[in-house]
């Protein structure tokens, strides 16, 4: 131990250990922390039935809040299904396009 190290070991308070200090944060250690940060969210999808949040990061057949159908829609002239692919209705031929 050096005379230095017994000076600070005698100021310091009995019990507590000494931390040992933190590394300066530098330019490069900035720009890695920001370079590992996760990526942002993706926009948030709604159920187009009952508006309700729907989970992120997974295949939806069915709302889980209102369980409709969520891989067809209504025409909005007939009311009948619609597949969300299609661009026109196949019993009354409205377009359903967005």
């Amino acid at each position: 131990m050096t005379v230095l190290q017994a000076r600070a070991a005698a100021a310091r308070p009995a019990g507590r250990p000494s931390a040992p200090a933190a590394a300066p944060l530098t330019l490069a250690s900035r720009s890695a922390a920001e370079a590992s940060a996760p990526p942002a969210a993706p926009a948030r999808c709604d159920c187009h039935f009952c508006g309700s949040v729907l989970p992120r990061g997974r295949s939806l057949t069915f709302c889980p809040h209102c369980g409709q159908n969520l891989t067809v829609r209504q025409c909005p002239a007939c009311s009948a299904e619609v597949e969300m692919v299609w661009k026109f209705c196949v019993c009354c031929g409205r377009g359903v396009g967005d």
